[in-house]
């Protein structure tokens, strides 16, 4: 029962929806900001970092799917149980996992290439049978007039969804991930969509389909 309380004030019906929404409308127009601040408010005691993937999961996990959760040990270890409880779905190896939750700053860079590369890319016949992966990071703007702290990792998107250009500024993700991103989506259909959680609760989807150029990382003063 201990677990259940942690989300004694989630909505399993309105703010599934209402998370599932968000995503679905993210995913559909890239480099877009949604927010799910409200839900990740309601999980907040499993951790500002675990908040949103949990709010993301509990949208799209159920008993006919698998997921995987890379952060260290004792943060990996509370999301995977929750989620277990909560969805009843099975936790699994990266590399066979419908969804999988990184904790980006709790990876190295060196690693990232590894991990994306080990995730489900889908076949020619059944390209959907591939991983969603979700990326937390600090912070998601849409400008980087918008961000006032840190160091930025400032990108220019294009392509379905996107009318011209796009511009997003991410802190708390280093670039490695972008350039894994663009070798795991390189033989299309074949690839992965991503979306990016940032703590506040906002998020940016990434279909396998967008195109990402590096802009700049900037300090921001």
């Amino acid at each position: 029962m201990q677990k259940r309380d942690k989300v004694m004030d989630y909505d399993a019906v309105h703010d599934t929806q209402h998370v599932y929404r968000q995503l679905v409308d993210a995913i559909a127009r890239p480099g877009r900001i949604c927010s799910i601040e409200t839900v990740c408010g309601r999980l907040s005691e499993l951790g500002e970092r675990n908040a949103g993937l949990a709010a993301c999961a509990l949208a799209l996990l159920d008993q006919e799917v698998c997921f995987s959760v890379v952060a260290n040990e004792s943060s990996a270890s509370i999301l995977r149980e929750f989620l277990r409880w909560e969805t009843f779905s099975l936790s699994a190896k990266t590399s066979e996992a419908d969804y999988v939750f990184f904790e980006c700053g709790q990876i190295s860079a060196v690693n990232v290439r590894e991990l994306m590369g080990a995730l489900k890319r889908g076949t020619l016949l059944d390209p959907q049978k591939s991983a969603t992966a979700f990326l937390t990071v600090d912070v998601l703007a849409e400008t980087l007039e918008k961000v006032d702290e840190a160091a930025s990792l400032c990108m220019r998107l294009r392509g379905p969804g996107i009318d011209g250009t796009r511009h997003i500024a991410v802190i708390g993700m280093d670039s490695e991930w972008m350039f894994a991103r663009e070798m795991v989506n390189a033989e299309y259909p074949l690839g992965i969509d991503m979306f990016l959680v940032s703590e506040a609760g906002q998020i940016i989807g990434l279909p396998r389909t967008t195109i990402v150029e590096i802009e700049s990382v900037e300090k921001v003063v």
